[in-house]
């Protein structure tokens, strides 16, 4: 039975012209306590070559690929095709070129070479190039020492992508797709802009809630000249379009005592004449105040309540103080009464809209 062969840390592959440079690189890697597999170091006379090599492959951690001023060398390719198949299999199983000192300034790589990282050795087997070669043997996740040249890899960008995280690769793709998009774009005829007047007459009726005209009524508007009232109960303002704002959007409001205003939002467009209805809304308005006796001391559970037909009725809180919700215009005077448990009361008139209705009661 035959014995397996030890597992060795890289597997030199090389063409036979480049023996003796290979060899004493192969010297310095064993120095470095690198164990090697060079074909004359391994191969056994009467050992089938081809079966050799095979094996001196799969048991080897990492495999370097030599190129020196000769190429590729005959062996290399049936070598190339068993790397290659391992490679396939295991993902971080570390392929590494080697330019040999002797190697041309322009190296033709074969296709499958040109995605890994290379060792430059044209320039001498250098202390620098042999720590980079041990470093992409032996401790390919240990970060290098940043003083150690690195030359830019000569890859194509889809061969660079390959090796960036997910993210990265979405984000190119995501700013390719914009400027395919933007190129798009700017080739599309340009839209016609609408023919926007310099000038608006805006015509406004005021409305009650039940939608009848409402005749003494105020407008006023966030853009333009003063409203004038016409005859016929409308009101018409003048716009230049050199007062609006960039998407020529205006507010109006109407106002007509007895009622709670009215508000409309208008975009101007291409009609120079526009109309508008704004509908006032049900009068609606807030009293408060507080109720105190003659000291100054305010009263809790006090009473309130209309005297002059307004239909109001609360009691103050434990700070003497009351609001009442009305269905009135602001400005409506009332007279409110307030009364405590004691019999004690008083009278005065309030203002709704208004904040600051004291009532003081009467007597001791």
């Amino acid at each position: 039975m035959q014995t397996p062969s030890p597992s060795t840390d890289v597997f030199l592959s090389h063409n036979s012209q480049d023996k003796d440079v290979v060899t004493e690189i192969a010297e310095q890697l064993q120095a470095s306590d690198i164990n090697v597999w060079l074909d004359t170091w391994r191969l056994r006379p009467g050992q089938r070559l081809q079966q050799g090599l095979a094996d001196g492959i799969e048991r080897s951690q990492a495999v370097a690929v030599f190129i020196g001023a000769d190429g590729l060398g005959p062996w290399q390719g049936p070598e190339m095709e068993a790397f290659l198949d391992r490679a396939m299999r295991e993902h971080n199983f570390p392929v590494i070129p080697v330019f040999l000192p002797a190697a041309p300034a322009e190296v033709e790589l074969p296709h499958f070479l040109r995605i890994y990282r290379w060792v430059d050795m044209r320039n001498g087997i250098t202390p620098e190039a042999m720590e980079l070669l041990r470093w992409g043997i032996k401790e390919p996740d240990t970060p290098i020492d940043p003083k150690l040249p690195l030359d830019p890899i000569k890859e194509s960008l889809s061969f660079r992508l390959k090796y960036f995280p997910d993210w990265v690769r979405w984000l190119v793709a995501l700013m390719l797709i914009v400027v395919l998009a933007s190129l798009l774009i700017m080739r599309l005829p340009p839209q016609p802009q609408p023919n926007l007047p310099d000038l608006y007459h805006l015509r406004v009726l005021p409305l009650d809630p039940s939608g009848n005209p409402v005749s003494r009524t105020t407008v006023s508007i966030s853009a333009g000249h003063e409203p004038q009232q016409l005859a016929d109960g409308w009101w018409e303002v003048e716009i230049p379009a050199a007062k609006l704002p960039i998407d020529r959007s205006i507010s109006i409001w109407a106002k007509s005592y007895g009622w709670s205003p009215g508000r409309q939002e208008l975009q101007l467009a291409e009609d120079p004449n526009p109309w508008v209805e704004i509908r006032l809304n049900e009068p609606q308005s807030q009293l408060q105040g507080v109720v105190k006796d003659r000291s100054g001391k305010t009263v809790a559970d006090a009473s309130v309540i209309s005297t002059n037909g307004f239909a109001v009725a609360v009691t103050t809180d434990n700070n003497g103080q009351f609001s009442i919700q009305l269905k009135e215009p602001e400005g409506r005077r009332i007279r409110l009464q307030a009364e405590n448990h004691f019999g004690l009361t008083t009278q005065t008139y309030c203002y709704t809209g208004r904040e600051g209705c004291v009532l003081v009661l009467d007597g001791q």
